[in-house]
């Protein structure tokens, strides 16, 4: 149920800007629960979270719901995961995404605020639901 980790910060914010490792960023991208927080490392996660939603939009389809959103924005630091063929749970990315649904919003509402703002997503009906399109 826990899993902590004591890193850098050097090693930290170097992972969170540049995807090196990709472990530590991933996990930032994820709702977690920071026992040390730090202003400065709070402020590149800022990118960090930019960057995954980015990405996200570029690998999801032209309409997509915001459960579709979190559930690729999570499956990013899974992918070339080799463990997830065969010793994970294949419904994993599931799990974490509805358990955390609320957090994910906390952490990404403002950037799709941001989206809509730019005109870069519009909000629209997809499957009975909420969803956004890409412009």
């Amino acid at each position: 149920r826990i899993k902590y980790g004591v890193v850098a910060m050097k090693d930290l914010a170097t992972d969170i800007l540049t995807w090196d490792q990709f472990y530590l960023s991933g996990r930032l991208q994820k709702p977690v629960r920071v026992l040390v927080d730090n202003w400065d490392i709070r402020m590149v996660n800022t990118v960090n979270l930019k960057m995954a939603a980015a990405a996200s939009l570029l690998l999801l389809p032209k309409e997509f719901t915001e459960h579709d959103l979190y559930a690729k924005i999570c499956s990013l630091s899974y992918m070339g995961d080799i463990r997830m063929l065969f010793a994970e749970d294949k419904y994993k990315v599931k799990k974490i995404v509805d358990g955390s649904f609320q957090p994910f919003q906390l952490m990404y509402r403002p950037l799709i605020q941001d989206y809509i703002s730019e005109g870069i997503l519009k909000m629209s009906d997809y499957r009975q639901q909420k969803a956004f399109k890409q412009v």
